[in-house]
């Protein structure tokens, strides 16, 4: 694949960054579009989502919004161009099969004002597979490769059929396992962010207890983002707070002052490599 840039216009808080550039001229952001039915009426569960915003975090990339959607035109355009005012990269998941309801690659089409076409090469890949597998050659299959025009192929040795990608936003299948090795093949295309550093610690207390002091750190060190995540364990009840800056020294300062509190808090906890 090429490299992908993103699209030549961005909102006022978006701005491009080169890639093999150290200094990122701002955050990188991306949106996410969950589709299918299936989802929403619970018959599979969504896991693309938390593999996306995982590996997009990964190389300084942040998820600003995710959305789950129906199979539904309409809802597919409109997410797509409401997510496009804020977002450098879009990816979708899911609709772009060979069935009645596998929409999405005919909705990013019309998002975008553009015309569908069958992808030559998209095309080759389908007729060795199906001479290899002895299958019959139909309409039906050819739908899997019926893309935007000028659309780039999303394409690995491990997966069968290729998604695609086309200005900002990148088409993958609903398919977990096929989804990943996908992303995989993306990845190494799209430029960087700041990269996040980040420090995490588990305390045993209430929120209620523990939310002023917070408030208060985050004035103070204004460049770390601060989040708080109760959850129980067996019978006690435990907030993980988690920092993250792409400050590494901001975020040491905030961690010495965290440990200072926590040591004259009168609370348990522990930090978490």
């Amino acid at each position: 694949m090429n490299t992908i840039i993103g699209k030549n216009e961005f909102d006022k808080n978006n701005t491009c960054h080169n890639q093999g550039n150290d200094t990122p001229l701002i955050e990188i952001s991306a949106g996410i579009i969950i589709i299918g039915d299936e989802i929403l009426n619970a018959e599979v569960a969504d896991v693309n989502a938390f593999y996306i915003i995982k590996e997009l975090k990964r190389i300084g990339i942040s998820t600003k919004e995710v959305r789950i959607i129906e199979d539904n035109e309409e809802n597919i355009i409109n997410s797509i161009k409401d997510l496009r005012k804020n977002s450098y990269y879009i990816f979708t998941t899911g609709g772009i099969g060979p069935t009645h309801d596998d929409i999405t690659s005919e909705a990013v089409a019309k998002a975008l004002s553009l015309t569908l076409e069958y992808h030559p090469e998209g095309k080759l890949m389908l007729e060795k597979y199906t001479q290899r597998k002895h299958l019959e050659y139909n309409k039906s299959m050819l739908k899997m490769v019926l893309f935007p025009k000028g659309a780039q192929l999303i394409k690995s040795d491990k997966i069968i059929m290729p998604g695609f990608y086309i200005d900002n936003i990148f088409v993958l299948a609903g398919v977990p396992e096929i989804m990943k090795e996908m992303l995989k093949a993306v990845i190494p295309t799209l430029s960087h962010g700041n990269k996040i550093y980040s420090f995490s610690f588990n305390i045993e207390s209430s929120e209620s207890y523990i939310a002023e002091k917070l408030e208060q750190f985050e004035k103070q060190f204004e460049k770390v983002k601060i989040g708080s995540y109760p959850y129980q364990d067996k019978n006690t009840l435990l907030i993980k707070i988690t920092a993250r800056s792409d400050d590494i020294e901001e975020l040491n300062r905030a961690k010495k002052s965290f440990k200072s509190w926590l040591e004259n808090s009168g609370c348990k906890f522990s930090f978490i490599d």
